[in-house]
């Protein structure tokens, strides 16, 4: 899901849209404006709903962590704590395709995923 939102423009300079038809009409998103770098309709809201969506099934994912070797655990432990960093990158920025993480947001990613219960 993160993925999506990211690549948006990647996948329409391929003629490929990810997104859920039906939420591009709930929102009204134009495509051909996201392809230009343009946030048009309701594209907040829809930026909103949608990393609401990817949290909500980042933390009702926390169950795996009662599975596996310590590796395991830990690694699910990072996948979880940077897709909730990233989603809340995206939240904050109108423009969700350039978002990076640098070396202080890996720093705080390992120690959340080190302490996360």
């Amino acid at each position: 899901m993160i993925d999506m939102i990211q690549d948006i423009r990647e996948d329409l300079n391929k003629s490929r849209v990810y997104l859920p038809e039906s939420l591009i009409k709930q929102y009204q998103i134009n495509v051909p404006a996201l392809q230009k770098g343009q946030f048009l309709g309701n594209w907040e809201n829809f930026k909103n709903y949608w990393t609401d969506q990817i949290n909500n099934r980042l933390i009702l994912g926390k169950d795996i962590l009662n599975y596996g070797n310590w590796r395991f655990k830990f690694e699910m432990k990072l996948l979880i704590s940077a897709g909730l960093m990233l989603s809340q990158k995206i939240k904050k920025e109108k423009n969700p395709f350039h978002i990076k993480m640098n070396a202080i947001s890996w720093f705080i990613v390992f120690t959340k995923a080190f302490f996360l219960r």
